[in-house]
């Protein structure tokens, strides 16, 4: 997520979890390195390195080919994109908590 505000409240709604934080798709696919991840929540907007290519390296990866991978997006027409590289689900911005959370708890697993 490149929005400081949006990765603060994900690291204060997911406080129970252990989570990592990139600002771009360049440090999300370096993080993607220290996999495995039970969870991915990912924008597609990220700068020079998107989203859809964060997407396209997890599902390269060893570590993250088969993680669910949340998108959370106001760039709808991206969606198709997404579906066809393997997301669990997406959410369109503005962001809804509870949506949110209901997500979060259904693709994490038990």
């Amino acid at each position: 997520e490149d929005h400081p505000d949006i990765r603060m409240l994900y690291s204060r709604l997911l406080m129970d979890a252990q989570i990592e934080t990139a600002s771009t798709g360049t440090q999300a696919i370096e993080l993607l390195a220290k996999g495995p991840y039970d969870l991915i929540i990912l924008d597609m907007h990220l700068g020079r390195v998107s989203g859809l290519d964060v997407l396209a390296e997890a599902r390269k990866r060893e570590g993250t080919a088969h993680t669910p991978v949340l998108v959370v997006s106001s760039d709808d027409a991206l969606q198709r994109q997404a579906k066809d590289l393997g997301i669990s689900a997406w959410i369109t911005k503005p962001l809804d908590v509870e949506k949110l959370l209901r997500a979060v708890d259904s693709l994490l697993p038990v």
